[in-house]
């Protein structure tokens, strides 16, 4: 699944943008704030902690997971 580019939105970091993947992680940008953060993936999406800004790629994601 192609996710890099898109929106998310974390619990504790707010809206951020994922721009790279690799090696079970995935690397989010979340501004001045916050900045470059990585996560372990797919369990931030699977855990709750994160979720894709676009509600139908989201579901696809979940689905994903699930199988």
């Amino acid at each position: 699944m192609k996710i890099i580019n898109k929106k998310v939105e974390h619990t504790s970091f707010g809206a951020g943008t994922i721009y790279a993947m690799s090696g079970g992680k995935i690397y989010i940008e979340f501004g001045k704030i916050f900045g470059m953060k990585s996560f372990p993936y797919p369990q931030v999406f699977s855990e709750g902690n994160m979720k894709l800004m676009d509600e139908e790629l989201q579901e696809d994601l979940m689905e994903d997971l699930l199988t």
